[in-house]
């Protein structure tokens, strides 16, 4: 079959268009960059002298006045492309990375205490912002960091708790009144509330090592975490809370 050309024209140019459309279509469009804020903040007013941030492939240079809390005043904007990002400012590591969404705004909170950023002071995302200013605040009353060890002899501190629900019992091994009936409790929260992080420690590290910890915990059937520790480590660890 031969087309003469005047046929042929105008079937080229319904080919291009649907040529035109398809490029359009299978072309993956750039993702939009997310915005990171900074904000300053103290327990009763400071100002941060200039220091490092480090947030994947963006550094800047951040300081300026650090109001007291709950107030705060951004002091640094930057962009990055969509994805996840360890952060640290001067010598301090935020213990959760940073993840920018396209088009989305993150925050970073950062306390400060005379002109410098206060150890584990650095507050990554909307939740973790809003406990940074109500630490800050004295609404909230921030936990000092820790050193036990969990039922398989891995190090437990502050640092690995952070950017999670956490509800934390005391208990003994050799308990048979109270203790069980704190499990019982436990094991409801597990299940209404299965992304809560559980753990028990122990008040009594001479007797609870962790093998007889990790024992304890397969004959009750418990999958949660409990701790020890030496004995000068769990006395700190519960001072705060008025346990012996």
């Amino acid at each position: 079959m031969i087309l003469n050309r005047q046929r042929l024209l105008p079937l080229l140019a319904v080919a291009v268009g649907v040529l035109a459309t398809l490029v359009f279509v299978f072309t993956p469009r750039p993702a939009q960059p997310g915005l990171a804020v900074v904000v300053l903040a103290s327990a009763a007013g400071d100002r941060l002298g200039p220091v490092a941030l480090h947030a994947g492939p963006a550094s800047l240079s951040v300081a300026g006045d650090a109001p007291k809390a709950p107030d705060s005043r951004v002091a640094a904007r930057f962009t990055l492309p969509p994805g996840t990002y360890p952060v640290r400012v001067g010598n301090v590591s935020a213990p959760v990375p940073l993840t920018v969404r396209s088009g989305a705004t993150e925050p970073l909170l950062l306390a400060v205490r005379n002109g410098a950023v206060v150890r584990a002071g650095v507050y990554v995302g909307v939740e973790n912002v809003n406990l940074g200013l109500q630490e800050l605040s004295g609404r909230v009353s921030p936990m000092a960091d820790f050193h036990l060890v969990d039922q398989d002899g891995k190090p437990l501190d502050r640092n690995s708790l952070l950017g999670r629900d956490t509800v934390i019992a005391a208990f003994h091994t050799s308990c048979r009144e109270t203790c069980p009936l704190y499990t019982g409790l436990l094991l409801q929260i597990h299940r209404s509330a299965p992304d809560v992080r559980l753990i028990e420690v122990t008040t009594d590290p001479a007797h609870d090592t962790p093998a007889v910890l990790s024992t304890y915990r397969s004959s009750i059937g418990a999958n949660w975490t409990f701790a020890t520790g030496q004995a000068d480590d769990l006395a700190a660890f519960w001072a705060p809370f008025g346990v012996s």
